[in-house]
């Protein structure tokens, strides 16, 4: 397993490498930066890769968990926070702003600005906020 794999130099030469030598070996690969890890990565290891997108939770998976009075209930609450597994199991909206908010600085912003090149983080901000509206 490794898991930020974006932030390894020539990770998919290495990759390669050990696919080639070790035909056996499964390696996992994950990273929080997936086009920063994309363009690092799936040139070297053409036909050697299967890529998993991972989604939030679907209308249907939502109906499935709550049932369809609840999933009603809660549709004006998951238009504002989304349905990012971690949000969901926080039960008041001021832990579930404080944790998103925690995941935009740390894990967002942080590879948006580094990918781009990006040197004001309010104008991407603003820029994220316009779109949301």
């Amino acid at each position: 397993m490794i898991d930020e794999a974006q932030r390894i130099p020539d990770i998919g030469i290495n990759l390669k490498i050990l696919h080639d030598n070790f035909p056996d070996l499964r390696i996992l690969v994950t990273g929080s930066s997936s086009l920063d890890l994309a363009n690092r990565v799936h040139e070297p290891l053409t036909g050697r890769t299967w890529t998993f997108h991972l989604h939030p939770f679907s209308a249907r998976e939502l109906t499935a968990l709550t049932g369809v009075f609840e999933y009603h209930n809660r549709l004006a609450e998951w238009l504002v926070f989304g349905s990012y597994p971690g949000v969901l199991e926080l039960e008041n909206q001021e832990d579930k702003a404080a944790f998103l908010s925690e995941l935009t600085q740390t894990y967002l912003y942080k590879d948006v600005l580094e990918l781009g090149g990006i040197k004001h983080s309010s104008k991407l901000r603003d820029l994220l906020r316009l779109l949301a509206f």
